[in-house]
């Protein structure tokens, strides 16, 4: 009876210890499967983000520039501004009688064609809209560089003078091609204005 006891206890030992080795046996395995699976799964990649590609302006750049070799292009409107005459009244003073002296000069790049007018004023009482005396000169066509001096023979100076106010100051004024008959380069330069006793 005691033999029997003692196998019962041994057998429910062997099963105890077989339950045991099972348990651990497939505790090893899971824990072995999971790590070759995450040994196994491929790595996530992400794929490259492209930059966005904006459209790139059109330019239109003169062929000069692109091609050194090719001539510039200027518009027919500016070249004839650029090369074009220039009336310029250089000089305006008062000289001896009381004459008044007035340069024009051609500083264009081009000769006058047409005949134009030169308009001297004086004004006392400072109103060269409504001028003490004035006197108009022809200016024939001029060619480049050419210089014309004229002369007043009216007595705008002593006109001025009779008319000025308490201060004595007289204007004397001058505008060539007040009409804007000659397409210039610049109309700023056709007009002095100066002043005197």
């Amino acid at each position: 009876m005691a033999a029997k006891h003692h196998n019962e206890n041994e057998n429910g030992a062997n099963a105890m210890f077989t339950t045991r080795t099972l348990t651990a046996a497939l505790f090893a395995l899971t824990l072995i499967a999971g790590s070759a699976t995450a040994q196994t799964r491929p790595a996530t990649v992400k794929a490259p983000v492209s930059p966005v590609q904006l459209p790139k302006p059109k330019v239109n750049l003169n062929p000069a520039l692109t091609n050194p070799g090719a001539a510039l292009q200027i518009p027919e409107s500016v070249k004839a501004k650029l090369n074009a005459p220039d009336l310029v009244l250089t000089e305006l003073k008062v000289g001896a009688g009381n004459a008044v002296f007035i340069t024009v000069t051609n500083s264009g790049r081009s000769a006058t064609t047409r005949t134009v007018r030169l308009k001297v004023v004086s004004s006392g009482n400072g109103n060269l809209d409504n001028p003490s005396r004035s006197q108009t000169f022809e200016v024939p066509p001029m060619a480049v560089g050419e210089v014309k001096v004229f002369q007043t023979t009216q007595p705008l100076v002593q006109s001025a003078r009779d008319d000025a106010n308490s201060t004595g100051v007289i204007l004397i004024a001058a505008n060539v091609d007040q009409s804007n008959v000659v397409d210039e380069l610049s109309e700023a330069n056709n007009v002095k204005v100066i002043s005197t006793k």
